[in-house]
């Protein structure tokens, strides 16, 4: 690792105890510590932003404690309403897990978390304090030369999310006070989905579930479980969202051992004549993450679709433990491929590639990305892209803007 690589990383939502399928739940925690623990680059810090359990229970607390006690990795994490409305006061969050805020030092950064999500009365909802806003000012004068990051569990909405417990004046006070720290980013879950958006100056990125769509047994949360983990240079802060029906179980290829991951929404064996369960450890993770700033959020099948004016850069990350990239490529008909160039490598990989729209007609187009593996092997993602072109452009500098959040289920096989 190279003196200025620094990782860490975020796991929220994880929903331990008395969900339909608990042991589920339990079971991708373990695979999502075992991951990150496997990593030659281990993170340095791990953050749980809120919803470790259910129902708060002390029983269910307990659990969660008895799954992580042995990570290697130093961890933090913040309470919430599932964390704690099961007792009758927080001794339950405190004789596990500690205090209900806290900040932490490591490598470059100062990490502040505190529970946005309290009950004083009238019901869980985010309603900051004046000693929460001094507790919060006090923590960030005190940051000196470091970068700071701030975790909390719900996130300032954008315009795709309407569900939020902040209020407007609340979300502004607070984002206003980040600004002024320059804050790198503020980090969050309780949506379980994946997206990033600016507000008030501020980068904030939004964590999937790591229950995944088993919180309580009815599919309407369809993201996959999974984890971020973020990368630090010294200059730019860069985020991957790690998809856990690629996990291996445990992560040892040579007992092939999988995560059984049969959800129709994912097909791509079937249509080949296979179905489950195959060697997931050979798999490439590729996903199309953003044209130039904006976030097409996912991982499939929750996207936001994008609305392009002008030239931009399609960005895509590629994730492969056990098989060489030969390539990366996008395409819009699947008959012509366009390649894409590495522009930095990690844990994970990213690509890039010009997207210049002025010679297509207006209208809709699926943006679909291939990675091919060493062994030939191809893996794809896709999102929905609506060209306009420069003469319907709204009045603002970006060529391109995400749409609001949908579900895409067009399946990702080159027969689309």
């Amino acid at each position: 690792m190279k003196k200025n690589d620094f990782y860490f990383a975020q796991l929220t939502d994880i929903h331990i105890g008395t969900n339909p399928k608990p042991a589920d739940a339990k079971l991708q925690f373990q695979w999502a510590l075992s991951e990150l623990q496997s990593f030659e680059n281990t993170p340095e810090i791990l953050l749980i932003t809120g919803d470790l359990v259910c129902n708060g229970r002390r029983d269910e607390l307990e659990e969660f404690k008895s799954v992580i006690k042995d990570c290697t990795i130093p961890w933090r994490a913040l309470a919430t309403n599932h964390d704690l409305w099961g007792e009758k006061d927080d001794s339950a969050w405190r004789d596990n897990i500690g205090e209900l805020r806290c900040s932490t030092v490591a490598g470059d950064f100062k990490f502040i978390m505190f529970n946005d999500i309290t009950n004083r009365g009238d019901g869980w909802k985010v309603a900051l304090e004046e000693a929460d806003y001094q507790w919060l000012t006090d923590e960030l004068e005190s940051a000196g030369d470091k970068n700071i990051i701030v975790a909390i569990h719900n996130p300032p909405s954008s315009e795709s999310h309407i569900y939020s417990r902040w209020s407007e004046k609340d979300a502004i006070r607070f984002l206003r006070l980040l600004a002024k720290y320059k804050v790198k980013a503020l980090i969050t879950g309780d949506y379980h989905v994946n997206d990033e958006w600016e507000r008030e100056g501020v980068r904030i990125i939004n964590t999937g579930a790591m229950v995944g769509m088993f919180y309580n047994g009815l599919g309407n949360f369809p993201l996959k479980p999974g984890y971020r983990i973020f990368h630090w240079d010294g200059e730019t802060l860069r985020s991957f969202w790690r998809e856990g029906s690629y996990w291996t179980l445990p992560p040892d290829k040579e007992k092939k051992q999988m995560y059984c991951a049969d959800f129709p929404l994912y097909s791509l064996h079937k249509r080949q004549g296979l179905w489950w369960p195959i060697p997931l450890y050979e798999r490439i993770q590729v996903t199309l993450t953003a044209f130039g700033n904006a976030s097409t959020g996912g991982p499939h099948p929750i996207v936001r679709p994008m609305h392009v004016f002008g030239k931009t850069v399609i960005k895509a990350d590629v994730f492969s433990q056990h098989l060489d990239i030969a390539a990366v490529e996008w395409s819009l008909d699947n008959e012509y491929w366009f390649p894409m160039t590495r522009v930095w490598k990690g844990i994970w990989q990213q690509y890039e590639a010009e997207f210049d729209p002025g010679s297509l007609r207006n209208g809709e187009y699926l943006c679909k990305i291939r990675a091919t593996g060493s062994d030939d092997s191809k893996y794809y993602d896709v999102v929905p892209v609506i060209i306009c072109g420069p003469r319907n452009a709204p009045r603002v500098k970006e060529e391109v803007f995400a749409g609001a959040t949908q579900f895409c289920q067009t399946m990702l096989t080159p027969f689309d």
